[in-house]
């Protein structure tokens, strides 16, 4: 565990040496909700990929604060269920210039994939409904659930 907090330590000082940064892409790394937190504390990110990292219903830590200038949202295979695909739908009020979305491989389900798509549809108050231009669920496991 040492080494893990180790790590995060030299992750988080590293990443704060470059608050401009535009364009995150990690993939394959277990991720701790701290990591994530890093990342998106940087308010100039544009372009996040964040897959095959299991972040699991965790995705929430995602969009917790400001995301202004994001545009594209890739976070294929991580597990994050039907509670995350609704949690994360909640956040999008965070993005208002969000055009690509990619949920594919992580299993939403109908209710996760039915809340994503009503807060995309149908709300009032979210500025970028209109600019979406591409969401992937593909792979997500709809249908009855069991």
């Amino acid at each position: 565990m040492l080494k893990n907090v180790k790590f995060f330590d030299n992750f988080a000082n590293f990443i704060q040496q470059f608050p401009e940064v535009t364009d995150y892409h990690m993939s394959d790394i277990d991720v701790q909700d701290e990591i994530v937190e890093e990342i998106v504390s940087l308010t100039s990110l544009q372009n996040v990929t964040i897959s095959r990292c299991t972040l699991g219903s965790n995705v929430n830590v995602l969009l917790r604060g400001p995301t202004p200038k994001l545009q594209h949202l890739d976070l294929a295979s991580n597990s994050i269920g039907s509670d995350g695909a609704s949690a994360l739908a909640k956040s999008f009020q965070h993005t208002p210039e969000l055009q690509h979305l990619n949920l594919a491989r992580n299993s939403i389900g109908s209710d996760g994939a039915s809340a994503v798509s009503t807060v995309i549809s149908h709300s009032n108050t979210l500025q970028h409904c209109s600019i979406l231009t591409w969401l992937e669920i593909a792979l997500v496991q709809m249908g009855h659930q069991h």
